[in-house]
């Protein structure tokens, strides 16, 4: 891959709110960051683009995906149940959490 300089890469820095995230340009490519700033697919050098983004300020873009809680509620249960099982195994005579 060719080599870009960096005083050339940061003379311009594009940032696109897109569904689901951001998308940085630069002279070094292109990176795709999803709504919680962490980065994804990268077009160009990786280097050159930071692994987390951070935005802050009124502007919060809520696509549809982010509206269902649907998701977010059967992994959350997902991983309660896991929890409790794992917690009722150790209270047993001879688990981690039995009471001597």
């Amino acid at each position: 891959m060719k080599h870009t300089p960096l005083k050339d890469v940061m003379q311009q820095l594009q940032i696109v709110i897109v569904d689901g995230g951001f998308e940085l340009h630069n002279a070094a490519g292109t990176a795709f960051y999803d709504s919680w700033g962490c980065r994804g697919e990268v077009h160009g050098i990786p280097e050159y683009f930071p692994v987390l983004l951070s935005v802050s300020g009124p502007i919060n873009p809520v696509s549809e995906e982010s509206k269902d809680t649907t998701k977010c509620n059967s992994l959350y249960r997902a991983v309660n149940d896991l929890i409790t099982e794992k917690i009722k195994n150790e209270i047993r005579p001879g688990g981690l959490l039995h009471k001597q």
